[in-house]
């Protein structure tokens, strides 16, 4: 069965689950196609809404990701050190090799909350824009 969700908060229903486990609202297909068409449309524009911010916010955080995957990646290059005879030498314990893993998981874990935001807003998106056009 199509994924479905609910048309009040967005919320994700079950196969065969009518009434949303969130809201209380009551999604069955025979009470939504009786529903007017506004108000219809009006609930499902707004998740759209959400999801698109939502979905702002994941680009956001994939944007601090990249600044963080570059500062990362400069502060690793500095954590190399010439020695007195002009030869490079990896110093680990030095504060730029610190930096530079702190910039790293730093990278890490904005890329995957921006994923785990990106991914379902999409779907949510998709889900809610399908609904309008079919109802026109």
């Amino acid at each position: 069965m199509k994924e479905r969700f609910c048309l009040n908060c967005g919320h994700r229903l079950k196969n065969g689950e009518h009434v949303c486990p969130k809201c209380s609202f009551d999604n069955d297909e025979e009470k939504v196609e009786k529903m007017e068409i506004h108000a219809f449309k009006r609930l499902c524009y707004a998740e759209v809404t959400r999801s698109r911010e939502r979905k702002d916010k994941a680009l956001a955080f994939y944007v601090i990701a990249g600044i963080l995957l570059v500062l990362g990646i400069v502060f690793f290059v500095l954590s190399f050190r010439y020695d007195v005879l002009r030869q490079r030498h990896f110093t680990p314990a030095s504060t730029e090799f610190v930096f530079s893993v702190l910039s790293f998981a730093g990278f890490l874990v904005f890329g995957v909350i921006a994923s785990v935001w990106l991914i379902p807003s999409l779907r949510r998106k998709k889900y809610f824009e399908n609904q309008i056009r079919k109802r026109k």
